[in-house]
């Protein structure tokens, strides 16, 4: 559960931690999507920023004193100021313990970048807490 009241679920393994253990969260632009789904948050799009093929969308999401960025197609719609629904798949969240290390990922047989007892790496520019 986030400071902010809302559950997030996870892919992860659990067993160094304890109920209650500080983490942070890294979610990939790539793994916000629109639409219902397990991890739902609210999101007010601040910032649209059309690539061409890609649109990046820059969000509040409530009670997060982080922004959310999520890669949508290049004819994405949705306009600044605009309250829309997102999730990320719980395969696709990444948790770090409080001195940075990666709970191993409970799913590692569909990821690519995954090797046995080994975490994984991530950009701490994409993390979000």
């Amino acid at each position: 559960m986030t400071d902010s009241g809302f559950k997030l679920v996870a892919e992860v393994d659990s067993a160094r931690s304890r109920p209650g253990d500080a983490v942070t969260v890294g979610i990939r632009p790539e793994s916000v999507r629109e639409g219902p789904g397990v991890n739902i948050m609210v999101g007010t799009v601040e910032v649209t920023e059309h690539l061409g093929e890609v649109t990046y969308l820059y969000m509040a999401v409530a009670g997060t004193p982080e922004t959310f960025v999520m890669k949508a197609e290049g004819t994405a719609a949705p306009r600044e100021g605009q309250t829309i629904q997102i999730d990320v798949r719980s395969s696709d969240l990444h948790v770090f313990d409080a001195q940075g290390a990666a709970l191993l990922r409970t799913n590692v047989e569909t990821r690519s970048d995954a090797l046995p007892g080994r975490p994984l790496s991530a950009d701490p520019g994409e993390l979000v807490s």
